[in-house]
């Protein structure tokens, strides 16, 4: 019966991680795609406006359609921020991860969710679902590899990223287990992807310290076109 109750925890952390994963891919294509394709557009249209004389019509014309252009990219963008990929239950950013780390209680360790400072309202989608899945990840390894019964998930927020601190008092790790973090390739590749990184170590008190640290604005590209 335990076995079975813990299954279901994880198959439910499992369907809302992959709903979130999808909501997180549909965001990147559009931006890969429409967003794109709106840039080289705006990039064309200027390039004709100082190709040489034009009559006044067309060059109304093609300022008409830059600023139709720019609309469209403004809307793309916006769409892309509501696909933000957390959104449990109402919940994102820390607050889903703060549920996250009350819903790991059921499996009979202690779990305690802190944040240093204000979680950024601005955040883009895919590296709030970075944060969440190492939190996640970490929690999961903690009850799994390190068999703790207390853990500790902090996010510290910085002006540049945001550092997601999963620390426990099991039994740690060994040197090569330690150094790979548990062999969380995955979570790692996702994070050198954003700009960020991940790193574990064995506490000197004992148990193990999983570190993500996230950039708050992983790909500033679509942010920057005017």
């Amino acid at each position: 019966e335990e076995t079975h109750r813990k299954l279901r925890h994880y198959t439910a952390r499992t369907r809302e991680l992959a709903v979130a994963e999808e909501r997180s891919r549909m965001a990147r294509e559009m931006h890969d795609s429409t967003g794109h394709h709106l840039t080289a557009i705006n990039v064309c249209l200027a390039n004709a406006e100082r190709g040489g004389p034009v009559p006044d019509q067309v060059r109304e014309d093609i300022g008409e359609a830059r600023r139709l252009a720019k609309q469209a990219l403004e809307e793309t963008r916006r769409w892309v921020r509501a696909l933000k990929p957390l959104n449990l239950e109402g919940r994102n950013g820390a607050e889903a991860i703060g549920a996250l780390v009350q819903s790991f209680a059921d499996t009979g360790a202690s779990t305690r969710f802190r944040l240093e400072g204000v979680w950024p309202d601005t955040m883009d989608g895919e590296a709030e679902l970075a944060a969440y899945r190492a939190a996640q990840e970490g929690l999961t390894n903690a009850l799994r590899h390190s068999r703790a019964d207390h853990i500790d998930v902090t996010a510290y927020v910085g002006e540049r990223d945001v550092a997601v601190e999963i620390a426990d008092n099991g039994i740690g790790a060994g040197e090569a287990a330690a150094g790979g973090g548990f062999g969380l390739t995955t979570l790692e590749e996702r994070l050198t992807a954003l700009g960020g990184s991940l790193t574990g170590h064995n506490r000197s008190e004992g148990g193990y310290v999983l570190t993500a640290r996230v950039p708050r604005e992983f790909d500033p590209s679509l942010e920057s076109v005017q």
